[in-house]
């Protein structure tokens, strides 16, 4: 397991160095639906731990799958566009929790947003009912 998480940390520096200083790392990060997949997954332990906590409708929802895990979605269409974040933001959040370096505020204001989604959604669907 040691060889895995040191290869894609090693994988992780290698392409944070290839696309600083490029003009397509300041693009949104919307647009990279596999590097923010990959911050979601290197995030997801402490994700988690936060979700029991204070996201009751969060916590209903499998957050551990591929196909429709909510993070994912949230991440990609709403939070990166939202906060603005470039593809060169989230390869070095991806980076620096590779590293064992969390940001408090990305799990917080991802899972809020998510969360936020998640009840609009239900109530949106509850009134077409």
């Amino acid at each position: 397991m040691a060889n895995n998480n040191q290869y894609k940390l090693q994988s992780a520096e290698r392409y944070l160095a290839s696309i600083t200083g490029k003009p397509h790392a300041k693009n949104n990060a919307s647009q990279y639906w596999t590097t923010c997949k990959m911050c979601i997954d290197a995030y997801k332990e402490k994700l988690s731990a936060s979700v029991l906590k204070k996201h009751k409708y969060l916590a209903t929802k499998n957050l551990t799958g591929n196909y429709g895990n909510p993070l994912y979605a949230n991440m990609n269409s709403t939070y990166v566009v939202e906060k603005q974040l470039t593809l060169l933001d989230v390869q070095t959040m991806y980076v620096n929790a590779l590293h064992g370096k969390f940001d408090k505020k990305f799990i917080k204001e991802l899972l809020d947003s998510t969360e936020n989604y998640l009840v609009q959604d239900a109530k949106k669907k509850a009134s077409e009912a």
